[in-house]
């Protein structure tokens, strides 16, 4: 977090702890292409944090470019093109 953005990543999970099942989502015939993962962009304003991007399963560094693309500081990502 720096200022009013923070960059959150993570594992979704189920309630008990386990990988979500993905049977009835748009990955249920790629589960392969599906990485355990999401990733979002947050910006404060006030007292509020609003979702500003976010992606879910990816495969790459699919945030790598959102400091140029959000305005957003360049160090609170790990990765950065």
């Amino acid at each position: 977090m720096q200022g009013s953005r923070a960059f959150v990543s993570g594992r979704p999970t189920r309630p008990d702890g386990g990988r979500p099942d993905l049977s009835n989502t748009a990955w249920k015939d790629e589960e392969d292409l599906f990485d355990n993962n999401f990733f979002g962009l947050l910006k404060k304003t006030g007292s509020k944090w609003k979702v500003v991007t976010h992606a879910l399963g990816c495969t790459d560094v699919c945030y790598a470019d959102w400091w140029r693309k959000h305005k957003a500081p360049k160090a609170i990502f790990p990765y950065t093109e």
